[in-house]
């Protein structure tokens, strides 16, 4: 019998293997949908061939989807309100395998947000079934949990910061413990340590047409540089990636830099995670540094060959004036092919 790294060995030597699947769709209209889920589902179904798997674990597989304010308004906790007109931020949150303590902790992180000016609105289990994933998967399940979040008294331009904010605290003060693949306003993230097969029968909302998105990210992850494990299994908050970035130590020690004047040291990037999850990381701090959306972010943290592609002169004035502001942190090189989207817009990148 064959040894796992054997197995992983031959996997990785199958020229029909291998490089991830990415897919992204958007409702034009921008009527949300619970098609729209069940066909970027079916998309990555379609490219199980191109992710990892040992045996029935596979090495990734998750949706990142806008949030359906109808679908989680029922979970308010009793005694706590939303206006009408108030915007609903959900966070996705994976206790430790085995941890006892999962009321403290969540009292811990409701104290978080409070003291940045949010109102929690109230816990929510996420209905999944370990039974559908592989048996490695099955041990290192993490508890799922999803928190509702209202602004509190901030002004709704201030929520996504407060969340961000917040976010970065969790992982500090909760390091170990707790972690936060998503925290946002408008997107919530599904995803385990499965095949895309595995995924929906993994996740009872996925299935549920009561959940609705008129934009959505897919990916199937095939783990090469990093093992597997659900931390890393993509998407992340923003984006999904395909690929490897080979300038990572000059990219991650500038984002380094910055944490260490911008945050007093706070962290940015994400402990222990792979090339893809800082990346991740450094487009949302191009949001920070004043990027206008999220096209501007991406286009600054992976600039095109605009030497060769841009001649007119303020197009290759502003990728100047970007180069030598930004130094590593906006020269992030693949080869890569990238799909992210906040809500908002949806992108899809190559480099």
């Amino acid at each position: 019998m064959k040894t796992r790294s054997e197995r992983r060995r031959a996997i990785e030597q199958d020229p029909g293997r291998g490089g991830c699947g990415i897919v992204a769709m958007a409702q034009l209209d921008g009527v949300a949908s619970h098609s729209l889920i069940q066909r970027v589902l079916g998309s990555i179904c379609s490219m199980e061939h191109r992710g990892g798997a040992l045996g029935e674990t596979g090495d990734g597989a998750g949706l990142l989807i806008g949030i359906d304010r109808d679908f989680f308004i029922p979970h308010i906790a009793p005694g706590r309100h939303l206006d009408d007109d108030e915007p609903l931020a959900v966070g996705t949150v994976w206790f430790q395998v085995g941890e006892r303590n999962i009321r403290e902790i969540e009292r811990h992180v409701d104290s978080i947000l409070r003291n940045r000016g949010l109102q929690p609105l109230g816990w929510r289990e996420v209905p999944v079934d370990p039974s559908a994933i592989g048996e490695r998967a099955r041990i290192d399940t993490p508890v799922m949990r999803q928190i509702l979040v209202g602004r509190g008294h901030l002004a709704t331009e201030s929520l996504e910061g407060a969340l961000r904010d917040a976010r970065g605290a969790v992982e500090v003060e909760l390091s170990g413990q707790v972690a936060l693949p998503s925290l946002s306003q408008r997107t919530v993230v599904y995803k385990a340590l499965a095949t895309a097969t595995q995924l929906p029968k993994f996740y009872a909302d996925l299935r549920d047409p009561e959940l609705k998105t008129s934009v959505a990210i897919g990916h199937r992850r095939f783990a090469t540089n990093t093992f597997s494990n659900w931390h890393l299994v993509q998407p992340f908050q923003l984006i999904a990636h395909n690929g490897e970035i080979n300038t990572i130590s000059a990219n991650t020690s500038a984002v380094r830099d910055i944490a260490q004047r911008r945050r007093g040291g706070m962290p940015i990037l994400m402990r222990y995670g792979s090339d893809s999850a800082q990346l991740d990381r450094a487009v949302d701090l191009l949001f920070q540094m004043g990027a206008r959306d999220l096209p501007e972010s991406m286009r600054l943290a992976i600039p095109p060959a605009w030497g060769e592609e841009y001649d007119q002169a303020d197009q290759r004035g502003w990728f100047e004036h970007a180069r030598q502001s930004l130094g590593s942190l906006g020269s992030w090189e693949g080869p890569a092919a990238l799909v992210a989207t906040d809500g908002r817009h949806l992108v899809a990148q190559l480099d």
